[in-house]
């Protein structure tokens, strides 16, 4: 009988090996989790809740959703104070970032265009009987201010840095080729200039504040150029975030005519980076005329795609950090027109892609408008379709964990 039990053992542990590493090697699919949002924007994990996720529409309206069960909830709604444009253009709610603290604090920033047609960031305090709202900064852009049912080019994303510092992202606020006005090149003003909040210039770059007070904010002594700008010479920045593992920025650029373009770099790097629009468009030139000095230092896409083959308006995501073995380290970004999404390996030099669009559309249903991703507090990676549905990134259902069942039933059987 010993020798009989040592072959069925070693069966078992054959079909188990075997199961583990199909499951690991398992097709990448979606799952659809909700649907019936209203023009979706972004969606974040719930801080402590680790089955609920938040997601914003550009309506003004913030929802829960509980992953394992699809159920929306209500937790704010701001559409009396946020101006959408009509639905024409980009006006709306754009991003919402919780604080790191925020279960003792009750603390969450959000940044939408208000009815003064101003690109505003507030911070918001969960008392538990209610929402409190402080402004903590005004932004009119040039498109805003002469057509204010149209705005583009606003940007609006937030979230929280590795040194806990408070960072935004903002659009060059033109809605005209190029940036005739020059709003991403240029960081501060003379004094009493009529162009600029305080003699300072948010429009087209990347901000970085210190949130930490009761109230307000501070400019962190070390940011470059000695005000709120950390970055600057974007376009429409659509997208950013941190690598949870590395903490390396990454940061999707939506061009104008041609390029589509993705930046990474570290987060020092990133202080004072000038990603050279209005000059250059991906690695190509503009009309406008390399300047002979610029502010920061300049920093090249390390990936670009044009528009007659990628798309025409990519949309940032994440590094995969969470459960999926087979997705460690893959950057995964889409495009919003064209409703594609790719991922590549960050340590491959050459940035070979893998087009999941088909596989995705299989598997949870059908991607139309890619405006945002998501990452859950363990990693987990959702997708935001403007059209109204919310999908995460799962194994697809696969033969491999039955494969095991059945494999362990037969050795039960043969041990009968």
């Amino acid at each position: 009988m010993k020798p009989k039990f040592s072959f069925i053992a070693l069966i078992a542990g054959n079909i188990v090996s075997f199961a583990l590493s199909s499951f690991a090697s398992a097709q990448i699919g979606t799952e659809r989790v909700a649907s019936g949002f209203s023009q979706p924007t972004f969606a974040t994990s719930l801080p402590g809740q680790s089955n609920t996720m938040v997601v914003i529409e550009k309506t003004g309206d913030i929802k829960t959703v509980n992953t394992q069960t699809g159920t929306i909830s209500e937790f704010l709604n701001l559409s009396s104070l946020v101006d959408t444009g009509n639905g024409m253009g980009d006006p709306g709610l754009h991003g919402i970032a919780f604080d790191p603290g925020y279960a003792s604090n009750g603390r969450f920033y959000v940044q939408y265009t208000d009815s003064a047609h101003t690109e505003s960031l507030h911070r918001m305090v969960n008392t538990g009987a209610g929402f409190t709202n402080e402004t903590l900064y005004q932004v009119t852009p040039d498109d805003l201010a002469i057509h204010a049912n149209n705005g583009t080019h606003l940007g609006g994303w937030i979230g929280f840095g590795p040194d806990g510092k408070l960072y935004s992202s903002l659009g060059d606020g033109s809605g005209q080729a190029w940036d005739p006005r020059n709003r991403s090149q240029t960081v501060s003003y003379a004094a009493g200039s009529p162009d600029a909040l305080q003699n300072k210039e948010f429009l087209g770059k990347i901000l970085r504040l210190d949130v930490s007070g009761p109230t307000g904010y501070t400019i962190p002594v070390d940011n470059p150029f000695g005000n709120e700008v950390y970055a600057l010479g974007l376009r429409n920045a659509w997208r950013m975030s941190f690598d949870k593992t590395t903490g390396k920025a990454w940061i999707a650029d939506v061009g104008q005519y041609s390029h589509e373009e993705l930046n990474s770099l570290s987060a020092s790097a990133l202080s004072g980076a000038n990603f050279q629009w209005n000059f250059r468009e991906g690695n190509g030139t503009t009309p406008n005329a390399e300047p002979s000095s610029t502010m920061g230092h300049q920093v090249g896409p390390i990936y670009t795609y044009d528009h007659t083959s990628g798309g025409n308006a990519i949309t940032g995501g994440y590094v995969y950090r969470g459960p999926l073995t087979a997705l460690q380290g893959q950057y995964f970004f889409g495009d919003f027109v064209k409703g594609k999404v790719w991922s590549f390996d960050i340590n491959d030099p050459n940035h070979v892609l893998t087009d999941w669009t088909s596989t995705f559309n299989t598997t949870g249903g059908q991607l139309k408008n890619i405006v945002s991703f998501g990452e859950a507090d363990n990693g987990d990676l959702y997708i935001v379709d403007f059209n109204g549905s919310l999908y995460k990134v799962v194994p697809e259902p696969g033969s491999a964990l039955l494969v095991m069942v059945a494999g362990l039933g037969l050795v039960v059987r043969r041990r009968k």
